[in-house]
């Protein structure tokens, strides 16, 4: 039996971030996430994806994978694959949006290419924006290892709402 690992985890309160998204254009909103003027998004923090570029109309992003991310072959765990594309592909349709509207993810595919294993190092993650249209976004992502090789590639198809009916808490 291996030794035991702790895993502790802090994260600011995502309502301030929802808040933000209601009332900022796309790109002011993702450069204040990367600026540090708003926290990220607790998902991303957990998982160790940050933005390292952000553009009109893609985003780039990296990942290390860590052992508390692998599935039982030793991989990294597809799910985390995906929440780095979809990510990718959400936030590159974000670039274009004016204030006052969102996107939420309607249709998502992955394509995994080559195990990703904790050895693989940095991941980089590109999104882009294919077609934005009024009501719908279509984007493509693909994410690359360190040594340029094609590890998996997603694409997308997005709603675009208005900002302040689509962010409403409607529990209430």
């Amino acid at each position: 039996m291996s030794a035991e690992r702790e895993l502790r985890f802090s994260y600011a309160d995502s309502a301030a971030i929802t808040e933000r998204w209601k009332t900022a254009g796309g790109m002011e909103f993702l450069r204040e996430i990367g600026d540090g003027k708003l926290p990220s998004l607790p998902i991303l923090d957990l998982l160790g994806i940050r933005f390292t570029k952000v553009g009109d109309g893609f985003v780039e992003l990296s990942l290390i994978p860590k052992d508390y991310a692998l599935n039982l072959a030793g991989s990294l765990h597809g799910g985390v694959t995906a929440t780095a594309l979809d990510s990718a592909l959400t936030c590159s349709a974000l670039t274009r949006l004016p204030v006052g509207k969102v996107i939420n993810t309607i249709d998502f595919q992955v394509r995994f290419f080559r195990p990703i294993r904790e050895s693989t190092g940095v991941l980089h993650v590109r999104g882009e924006v294919l077609n934005l249209g009024t009501t719908l976004a279509t984007t493509t992502a693909t994410m690359h290892d360190a040594r340029g090789r094609l590890m998996a590639h997603a694409s997308s198809t997005l709603a675009i709402l208005d900002a302040q009916s689509a962010l409403t808490d409607r529990r209430a």
